[in-house]
């Protein structure tokens, strides 16, 4: 082992055994002038959810210290850290469109011969709902059931709104009764895991029941007084 250099510099040590001689040159690098406190690179946050048509991801990472080095972000890619796309040697970072998945981040900072390693952030980027098919009549007569449905999902939410402040979570609601005040548009949105559809719509027609008839009869009567054999 060979240590406590003078200074830095490069330095060549030579072996001999006999008429053999073995040479080698070693570096040695200026240390660090005080010890490596550096401080505060970190990542605001851990996961950030994020959805293919809302796509605005910031990392907000604070100013690390002491202040005047060098920042590098890396994405995981393979099971290995490698330098992340896009502009990645300031305080924060904005990537790239990322596709659907789970995509790891972390932050490098660089002071002198002091480095540090940020935590890691997980974003997960998951596919917004198409907009739904509502499946529904175009009319229906007052004071029968109106059903209206769309196909369901495992994991989607749904929320409808309508006429006469109707509001459903459900995939498949049914309004009984239905009223010819009810006639409108139906609106559905979809979610899935926070990120939402767009708005699917549909327009229904409440035909009035008509008036239950009363039966009149206004012609005379004669009686015809025949004798019957």
């Amino acid at each position: 082992r060979v240590d406590s250099f003078s200074g830095p510099g490069r330095y060549s040590f030579k072996w001999t055994n006999g008429i053999c001689e073995s040479f080698v040159d070693v570096v040695a690098r200026e240390l660090c002038d005080v010890p490596c406190n550096l401080a505060n690179n970190k990542i605001n946050g851990d996961t950030v959810l994020n959805c293919v048509n809302l796509q605005s991801i910031l990392f907000n990472g604070p100013t690390a210290s002491p202040e005047g080095g060098q920042y590098l972000w890396q994405i995981l890619r393979n099971g290995l850290f490698v330098d992340a796309p896009a502009v990645n040697t300031i305080e924060d970072y904005r990537p790239d469109s990322l596709p659907v998945g789970q995509h790891i981040f972390r932050r490098l900072y660089q002071f002198g011969q002091c480095g540090d390693t940020s935590n890691q952030v997980v974003v997960n980027i998951i596919p917004a709902p198409s907009v739904p098919n509502i499946i529904a009549p175009a009319t229906v007569c007052e004071g029968l059931p109106l059903s209206i449905a769309t196909t369901i999902v495992s994991g989607y939410t749904y929320r409808w709104t309508g006429p006469n402040g109707f509001l459903s979570s459900i995939a498949t609601p049914i309004i009984p009764n239905i009223q010819a005040s009810s006639s409108g548009t139906y609106r559905l949105v979809v979610g899935n895991g926070g990120c939402f559809s767009d708005t699917a719509n549909t327009q229904i027609k409440v035909i009035a029941k008509p008036r239950t008839p009363i039966a009149t009869n206004n012609r005379k009567l004669t009686v015809v007084n025949k004798r019957i054999p």
